[in-house]
């Protein structure tokens, strides 16, 4: 049910006097937002304060998170700063601070009582008497406010909003008495809204546990309930199937120099060894959004032939197992044939598998899709927090292995397993989407007239 045919419309309508609408109810009122704050618009400092590990509360437009203020992990300033900045901008409880730069856009009104301050990326919006000031926050969130601010925003020539255009948007409203009666409707209905969306996602975190689990016990212990067991001689691992081996992965790659290799170290590649001209550019340098986003395709980021040459010993080929080994360790996806030829960035790490012994499939379930590939590194290292995988951290890595067929069985089975997983998880990710439409169309409807609460 959509919005227009739950509730019903105003009794009469006059023509809007914007381009962003086309009508508003006939006791409705039209402003620019310069006419609608008790203050001038103002921002943070421009500059660079020195951050400290202890002081006073420093937001930037991060701090922005699903409509919220978030301080948890924020920066810090000294007393001192937060004197000399407040002069300028000062937040208070009641105030809209909006993402200018950055993350234009977002939006979030202060709802805390204690002292802090922000960043030039945001700006800060305190408003008259005209206008309730959550009723502000709510039509920022519409659709019309977001379109405005968009087309101000991608007409600078870059993607940021000017402190000049933001008091010129325009806003609808109705007297406040009925601004605080459709406030409180969004409160309330945005948060059932909200906690329909939070229920469903952890349907999907149990469904990837459930995946995750499923794709685990099948490279651990194999597919036969039934299979004798033995001791893996791994604390964390357990029993294994009695005919599984255990491999290091050293002793399982190919037999050639550089099998498990990262790639360049440090100076051997720069920014400034990077091309952009078609005529220069040779080979094509693979980066963590590739493997990431399981996308090859990505990216312009080229080396001449020459530097090529120097570090051919970095190539990718096909059948390459390449994984991430910075921030999101192990995201791993398999080297084509069809992919253009190009080196590893330093952020990535390739593994060269003997596929008499381990599939390279195999090995992509085992490090990407089950626990295994993480509690092996906290294993290797004896450590709770690793933030960047080597070569060498990776051979003594210890694999259970079944053999080559059962291999090809527990790949079949866990493919098809994780189909019907994925296809629940899409359809209430599709749900997930639509409530969020509806909200997105409930704040908007309500915020210029087009129903009535």
């Amino acid at each position: 049910m959509t919005t227009a045919t739950k509730y019903k419309t105003y009794p009469k309508y006059k023509p809007s006097q914007t381009e962003w609408l086309d009508q508003v109810p006939e006791n409705w009122d039209e402003k620019r937002l310069k006419f609608l704050i008790s203050q001038k618009i103002t921002d943070g400092p421009h500059e660079t304060p020195a951050f400290i590990l202890e002081g006073v509360p420093f937001l930037s437009v991060d701090g922005i998170q699903n409509d919220q203020l978030v301080f948890e992990g924020c920066r810090y300033i000294s007393l001192e700063n937060h004197a000399q900045y407040k002069l300028k901008c000062f937040p208070r409880k009641g105030d809209i601070l909006l993402g200018k730069a950055a993350s234009v856009g977002k939006v979030a009104i202060v709802d805390v009582d204690f002292e802090f301050n922000v960043w030039s990326p945001l700006a800060l919006i305190r408003a008259n008497k005209q206008v309730f000031p959550k009723y502000i926050y709510y039509s920022f969130k519409a659709d019309t406010l977001q379109d405005q601010v968009l087309v101000f925003s991608t007409s600078n020539t870059q993607h940021n909003l000017s402190m000049d255009d933001i008091p010129e948007l325009w806003l609808t409203f109705p007297n406040i008495d009925e601004q605080k009666k459709i406030v409180a409707f969004l409160d309330c209905e945005t948060a059932k809204i909200d906690e329909m969306v939070a229920k469903k996602q952890k349907m999907i975190d149990l469904l990837k546990e459930k995946r995750q689990a499923l794709i685990t016990h099948a490279v651990t212990k194999g597919l036969d309930p039934k299979a004798k067991m033995k001791p893996s001689g791994i604390d964390w691992l357990g029993d294994i199937p009695e005919e599984w081996k255990i491999k290091k992965l050293k002793h399982i790659v190919k037999s050639k120099r550089g099998a498990i290799k990262t790639g360049p170290f440090g100076s051997d590649l720069t920014r400034d060894d990077y091309v952009f001209d078609e005529e220069s550019s040779f080979a094509k340098i693979y980066t963590q959004q590739n493997i990431i986003e399981n996308d090859l395709s990505l990216g312009d980021d080229y080396i001449t032939e020459e530097k090529y040459l120097e570090l051919i010993a970095c190539t990718l080929e096909k059948d390459d197992v390449v994984l991430t080994t910075r921030g999101t360790l192990g995201r791993s996806m398999i080297f084509t044939a069809e992919a253009p030829m190009g080196i590893m960035h330093p952020c990535l790490l390739r593994v060269q598998l003997d596929e008499r012994h381990c599939l390279k499939e195999f090995f992509q379930l085992l490090i990407q899709e089950s626990h295994y590939f993480l509690e092996q590194l906290v294993y290797i290292s004896n450590a709770t927090t690793i933030e960047v995988l080597y070569g060498d951290t990776l051979k003594p890595m210890q694999i259970a292995l079944p053999n080559i067929f059962d291999q090809k069985k527990i790949l079949e089975y866990v493919a098809q397993k994780s189909k019907s997983i994925d296809e629940m998880m899409k359809k209430v990710e599709m749900q997930i989407e639509k409530l969020q439409e509806y909200r997105q169309a409930l704040i908007t409807n309500a915020v210029t007239g087009k129903i009535e609460i």
